[in-house]
């Protein structure tokens, strides 16, 4: 009796099987999301979007602390070297805050193949002709050559520290009559040199 039964058990198994697994494969699908076919009014720029480069330098430091981003400017020429060296303060009581360093570069054509390009942050901001050549970025630190033509080369180095508000002021005399009990902000100006090309 069970040799006549058998093909007829192999036959109910195999359709379970199948349906198991139908129904298995059906349950685990993960749904899709649908997308709305379209044009829509972008409410965000990007930087890229514009051809730009943008950095953010953020802190909170402590009460009792500033945020300074200590930068400078390079310029390498066959003459010799000019150097300016400067700094923005943040004092925020604690708050988050940002510093922002654009790069806009220049857009070249047939009559300017050397156009200007701007860099803008720190409370400055500064433009001449050329190209970004390299840029290097880490944590605290972002460095920009750009190549102004002619054997020249223009290089910002920004870094990123705190101090102590006693530290800027003994630097900055004028920081001593702002009071601490809001936040602020300066821009300082620490030295600038020529050296001649040896």
């Amino acid at each position: 009796m069970l040799p006549r039964f058998g093909p007829l058990f192999v036959v109910a198994c195999l359709a379970l099987a199948c349906q198991s697994s139908d129904r298995k494969r059906v349950e685990s699908a993960e749904p899709v999301e649908s997308v709305e076919r379209g044009l829509r009014v972008a409410t965000t720029l990007a930087p890229e979007d514009l051809g730009m480069d943008k950095w953010v330098f953020s802190d909170a430091p402590p009460v009792g602390e500033v945020m300074v981003v200590h930068w400078e400017c390079v310029v390498d020429s066959p003459d010799g070297r000019e150097r300016s060296v400067h700094e923005f303060i943040s004092h925020t009581r604690g708050a988050p805050y940002e510093v922002s360093i654009v790069h806009v570069p220049g857009r070249p054509s047939a009559a300017d193949p050397n156009p200007l390009w701007q860099l803008k942050g720190c409370g400055a901001s500064t433009g001449m002709r050329g190209h970004l050549r390299r840029s290097r970025s880490g944590r605290d630190d972002l460095d920009l050559e750009f190549d102004v033509g002619d054997g020249v080369t223009c290089t910002f180095r920004y870094r990123l520290r705190r101090e102590p508000v006693e530290a800027v002021r003994a630097r900055y005399p004028t920081l001593r009559e702002i009071s601490d009990e809001a936040p602020w902000g300066y821009s300082g100006f620490l030295e600038s040199e020529d050296e001649p090309q040896k």
